[in-house]
């Protein structure tokens, strides 16, 4: 990220432009998280009921995610879902995700640590810097290992797994940076599906083992 505050990733006004473009076709990530910051909560709010719905009928399809906005609108709605534990392979490349996803991010945690679970990000070709005031704040809950891809100069396919059956699995894509094409930004989305959380789940430890032995 291009700042280095150490309350960065909480502050989802930083770094916002005036105006945003009218056509999603142009619209840049800078643009995408100025129009996520000017959502209500009760909009929000009002999606949970879609996901709900999903849950409660064991929907197992996944949703396409096809630009950063919708990864924002989709993603807070698997935070607000999650109760027991969090995996995370990331790269912090100056997009701001999680700063614009504070508010659920935290009230995911806070969860997570009253059930006495783990919430873990594997940093990819990134600096953990941003991350360390809520670090702190959940000490006992939040845990991030950094990691460097194999491939020299190449990144690696992102993914997060909440609880065990919600599962956002993006697609490649190069480094984002605040002016980029929104429109890179494409995921499958499942928030119903025990098999792909088991999966990933299981991907995702492999990794984190291999790292933390590492260290």
């Amino acid at each position: 990220m291009p700042s280095q505050d150490n309350d960065n990733v909480c502050d989802p006004a930083k770094g916002r432009p005036d105006e945003v473009s009218g056509s999603s076709a142009g619209m840049t990530i800078a643009e995408a998280q100025k129009i996520f910051s000017q959502y209500t909560n009760d909009f929000l709010e009002e999606q949970e009921h879609f996901v709900d719905l999903l849950r409660k009928n064991h929907i197992e399809q996944a949703l396409s995610n096809s630009n950063y906005l919708h990864a924002l609108t989709l993603t807070d709605l698997m935070f607000r879902h999650t109760d027991r534990s969090f995996r995370m392979l990331t790269g912090f490349e100056g997009d701001g995700f999680l700063k614009c996803l504070c508010k659920s991010f935290k009230s995911m945690l806070t969860r997570i640590q009253k059930r006495g679970g783990k919430a873990r990000i594997i940093l990819v070709d990134g600096d953990a810097t941003d991350l360390q005031s809520i670090r702190k704040e959940f000490k006992d809950t939040l845990e991030v290992v950094e990691a460097v891809s194999s491939n020299s100069g190449s990144s690696v396919a992102h993914f997060l797994v909440c609880d065990t059956d919600m599962v956002r699995d993006e697609k490649f894509h190069e480094k984002l940076a605040e002016d980029g094409n929104a429109n890179q930004i494409h995921a499958e989305v499942y928030f119903a599906n025990r098999f792909k959380g088991e999966t990933f789940s299981r991907k995702f430890d492999l990794i984190w083992e291999k790292l933390v032995l590492a260290k």
